[in-house]
C-alpha cells in the first residue's frame, strides 16, 4: 500500500508541473459540476460550505461568488490554532489574509449549534478514491470539523487526484461523493 507521504508527494510534483492556466481551465470543469449539483438540489437560498482555494486547490472563488449573489449563505473556514470555524462569506471586501495566506472572512462565527443547518459541504483534499475515502493535508483540521456536519459532503479534487490506495484511519470521515 502506498504510503499517505508518497501520495502527497506524488500530488505536489503534479501540481508543480501544471501551468496557472492549466490549473484554471480545469478548475473551470470541476466548479461546472458543483454548480450542477448545487442546482440539482433546487433549494433556494441553501447554506452552503465552500472553502477559498490554496493555489494548488480547485479553484471556487469564482462559483463562490456566484452562489452567494444566488442568495445562498456561504461559509468559509477559518483556521483558529489547531482547528477550524466556520464564518459567513459576504463579498471579497469582507475578506483578510489568515492562516497559510488563505483569504479568511471577518464576520461573525457560524453558530456551531446550527451545523446541521448546512445543506452541503464541498471538501478539498489531497487526494481522494472513488468510494470517498479523503486524504489531506495531514494538519487534520477536516478531520475535526466532518464529524460535526451532519450534510452531504462531497469531495472536491481534479480528476489525478482521484486514487484507489487511499489508506483509510478509524477517524476518517467517507465522502458521500466526489466531484473531479
Amino acid at each position: 500500500m502506498t504510503s499517505k507521504q508518497d501520495i502527497r508527494r506524488h500530488i505536489r510534483e503534479i501540481f508543480r508541473s501544471m501551468t496557472a492556466d492549466q490549473v484554471a481551465a480545469e478548475s473551470q470543469a470541476v466548479c461546472e459540476h458543483i454548480l450542477n449539483r448545487v442546482h440539482a438540489e433546487g433549494i433556494q437560498g441553501m447554506t452552503i460550505l465552500l472553502y477559498w482555494p490554496m493555489h494548488d486547490e480547485v479553484q471556487t472563488d469564482g462559483i463562490i461568488d456566484i452562489l452567494c449573489n444566488e442568495g445562498n449563505t456561504i461559509l468559509l473556514p477559518v483556521v483558529v490554532g489547531e482547528d477550524v470555524i466556520l464564518k459567513e462569506y459576504h463579498g471579497r471586501d469582507s475578506l483578510r489574509s489568515g492562516a497559510f495566506g488563505i483569504p479568511e472572512p471577518t464576520g461573525a462565527v457560524f453558530d456551531e449549534t446550527r451545523y446541521g443547518n448546512i445543506s452541503i459541504a464541498f471538501i478539498p483534499g489531497r487526494a481522494f478514491s472513488s468510494d470517498g475515502r479523503r486524504l489531506g493535508r495531514g494538519k487534520g483540521y477536516y478531520d475535526r470539523l466532518l464529524p460535526a456536519i451532519s450534510c452531504p459532503k462531497i469531495g472536491v479534487c481534479f480528476q489525478f487526484q482521484i486514487d484507489g490506495n487511499i489508506p483509510a484511519e478509524p477517524h476518517d470521515i467517507l465522502m458521500d461523493e466526489v466531484i473531479f
